[in-house]
């Protein structure tokens, strides 16, 4: 190998040196991550034995159930809240229209299945007369 001005090394060995470098570098460090995950690994039943134990009688009477437009299909695009009514909330979607729920989003009903159009980007309230929307 010939040494040039700039410190480093002329000639198709220099590449061949630098591969060894970096392929020596590479297996120390897989080396290292196999060790910390073959400690990590026995360490692992002494983290699980300190874990909060849940009795999954409690959750026995618990039925599941669909909440909101999001179990019926598609995305909410906007939302707005009436500030004086905060369990007022109306929704729209990408492909479902409006929606509008009057207890905090307990249960929704579609308003705006009579109009030519489903896909909603914006909803607005108008604060000073709730009873105006705009939608886009």
């Amino acid at each position: 190998m010939i040494h040039n001005d700039l410190g480093g090394f002329d000639g198709p060995r220099s590449i061949y040196f630098i591969n060894f470098l970096s392929c020596n570098f590479h297996l120390q460090t897989m080396r290292f991550s196999f060790l910390l995950a073959v400690v990590a690994t026995m360490l692992l039943p002494i983290e699980q034995s300190k874990a909060q134990v849940i009795d999954p009688e409690i959750f026995k009477e618990l039925k599941p159930r669909e909440i909101g437009p999001g179990g019926m299909s598609g995305r909410v695009t906007a939302i707005d809240v009436v500030l004086d009514q905060p369990d007022i909330i109306y929704a729209g979607t990408a492909s479902g229209g409006v929606w509008k729920t009057t207890g905090g989003g307990q249960t929704w009903e579609p308003i705006f299945e009579d109009q030519a159009t489903a896909s909603i980007g914006a909803l607005t309230i108008d604060q000073s007369n709730p009873s105006i929307i705009w939608v886009g």
